[in-house]
């Protein structure tokens, strides 16, 4: 008897939201958004939440509720292992968050209720030289600490591995190779200034660009005597000439 109140319950509450929501999807040309909204308004989202390349791969996935992020929300990577997660509160992250790199491990924790790193991997990045900007020129110096993209590699990455497309011309012609991206994490954390550093064929320069000014979360800046500094980051994008 127990077991029957619990399904009609479920079915109850399921018709109910069925009546109340509607599924909406929104195409951003290299990901798709799907979620729910209240038919007596469809500007409020309610309900599970989940974006997904466009070959169909699980990107986010969350839930709303009246039309705040407000949840356990996580990230997923090309095999659909989980890349970072955390709870949303009445629409902000609130408390630990953990993002996790390639093998698994984690990369960064970050505490949004505090605002303080908690952990992160060090890397040789981290000792290397980095290019702090003085005056608008670069002076390369051992930081403190480099800039800290909070979500992870693996996410940093999702807009070259999902949005990059080869160019017709440069397929055609049998062009590849390396375009090098700069952009300046300054003081704030705030991303600026995007170039080509050392470039490839036109068309390759203006595909790596355009996807590297996609990459979007929550920068640290760089450390430099104690104090945050702006700081030139570099990404690589690589064409590989088709077979």
């Amino acid at each position: 008897m127990r077991i029957l109140i619990t399904l009609l319950l479920t079915a109850a509450v399921t018709t109910a939201f069925c009546q109340k929501a509607k599924r909406i999807t929104i195409d951003h040309g290299w990901y798709n958004e799907e979620f729910t909204v209240l038919k007596a308004d469809k500007k409020i989202k309610h309900g599970l939440y989940s974006s997904h390349s466009q070959s169909g791969r699980l990107m986010t996935q969350g839930f709303y509720k009246n039309d705040l992020k407000d949840s356990l929300w996580q990230e997923y990577d090309m095999l659909g292992k989980v890349v970072g997660t955390g709870m949303y509160v009445q629409g902000k992250p609130t408390g630990i968050w953990t993002y996790y790199d390639h093998t698994g491990q984690p990369e960064n924790t970050y505490d949004h209720t505090t605002g303080q790193l908690k952990y992160h991997h060090v890397t040789r990045a981290d000792t290397a030289l980095w290019g702090m900007m003085v005056n608008g020129e670069q002076e390369w110096v051992h930081l403190d600490r480099p800039p800290i993209f909070v979500p992870g590699e693996q996410i940093k990455f999702r807009p070259i591995v999902y949005a990059l497309r080869y160019p017709s011309t440069a397929v055609a012609n049998g062009i590849g190779g390396k375009v090098w991206i700069g952009y300046i994490v300054d003081e704030n954390g705030q991303v600026k200034d995007h170039q080509v550093l050392r470039p490839a064929e036109a068309s390759l320069n203006a595909e790596a660009i355009r996807c590297v000014k996609l990459i979007e979360g929550m920068w640290l800046p760089g450390i430099y005597k104690g104090k945050p500094v702006p700081v030139m980051v570099m990404q690589v994008v690589t064409f590989n000439q088709p077979k």
